[in-house]
């Protein structure tokens, strides 16, 4: 602020210019429900680079997005369904946070709309199987969240998938 360079100001004026021109844009809220509307999605081997898939989840509530998050995966998937299986454990990961947050009762489980069945039979279903067994066993706590009532998984086609 004290000596500003000429690309500093030419960044501030076409922040200026950006701002009144999407002054009608933004997040609205309709504040009738404060239900939970949880979207989760992956990428599989997105990155061209390393094949890592991307996991990608949205929270909804009051008719607007109050949580959200991409990124790269931590470790290599070797199918779709292990993907979407990891994306599912990130987005669970934040259901369980904002639960507690807002002191939401356990009562009726939060719906988390995936777009692979596979997916959603593997954490139904605890039953070890061979194709499975590399799946780390972190991965599986989502079982866990299903089991006591924090969470649905509910299937969603890719058409409907909002965290796409």
């Amino acid at each position: 602020m004290k000596t500003p360079t000429y690309e500093a100001c030419l960044a501030a004026s076409r922040l200026l210019v950006y701002l009144k021109k999407t002054k009608t844009k933004g997040l609205f809220y309709s504040g009738l429900s404060h239900n939970l509307h949880v979207y989760s999605d992956s990428d599989w081997a997105s990155d061209l680079d390393t094949r890592r898939s991307t996991s990608g989840y949205v929270v909804i509530m009051a008719g607007g997005p109050i949580s959200w998050m991409s990124k790269l995966q931590s470790i290599m998937a070797t199918s779709s369904m292990e993907a979407e299986y990891i994306a599912s454990y990130s987005a669970v990961q934040e259901i369980t946070w904002i639960r507690a947050l807002l002191g939401l009762s356990r009562d009726k489980p939060t719906t988390l709309k995936i777009d692979n069945k596979s997916a959603i039979d593997l954490a139904h279903n605890p039953v070890h199987h061979q194709r499975s067994k590399h799946i780390d066993i972190k991965y599986h706590w989502l079982r866990d969240k299903i089991s006591d009532g924090t969470i649905a998984l509910v299937h969603v086609p890719t058409t409907d998938q909002r965290a796409d």
